[in-house]
């Protein structure tokens, strides 16, 4: 993929992925790089690999644009997460809004799971949020069956 940064950024939440490497590759401008536990800026013609488990994030380090080549392996969903993330992203902010919402967040935490893992948040926190923010997607088919059990048991 190609991926541009246009203008500075901020900080992205630190991550990781269980399944997947990342080879990326800037092209132009600059990348901050969280890595290995520390900080690097990486410029033009500079490459660099995330296996998986490695905590990492990354950002644009400058006002213009940063251009680089980005490969995933395996793909996964990568690309439909990042499609639906910026698209909800997009909606947040012309609502006048900065962010996504917790429930925005949770949710794509969730969805996503076997993509991206947030080091702040982990897994059976996800778990448990998502269940008391979507209830219905947990616990709905779970009181269906136990009504048809009951009438099974009152016939």
């Amino acid at each position: 993929m190609r991926m541009s940064y246009r203008g500075k950024g901020m900080a992205p939440p630190l991550h990781y992925h269980i399944a997947q490497q990342e080879k990326f590759s800037v092209i132009s401008g600059e990348l901050m790089l969280y890595h290995h536990g520390k900080l690097d800026r990486i410029g033009a013609g500079h490459s660099f690999q995330v296996e998986p488990f490695q905590e990492h994030a990354m950002w644009n380090a400058q006002d213009g644009c940063t251009e680089l080549d980005w490969m995933v392996y395996p793909a996964l969903n990568t690309a439909v997460f990042f499609r639906e993330s910026f698209d909800m992203a997009n909606k947040q902010f012309e609502r006048g809004k900065k962010d996504l919402s917790l429930k925005h967040k949770i949710g794509l935490a969730y969805k996503y799971k076997q993509e991206i893992r947030l080091k702040s948040v982990p897994l059976f926190l996800v778990r448990f949020l998502h269940a008391l923010l979507f209830p219905k997607k947990h616990f709905g088919k779970i009181s269906r069956r136990t009504d048809l059990t009951a009438e099974r048991i009152m016939q």
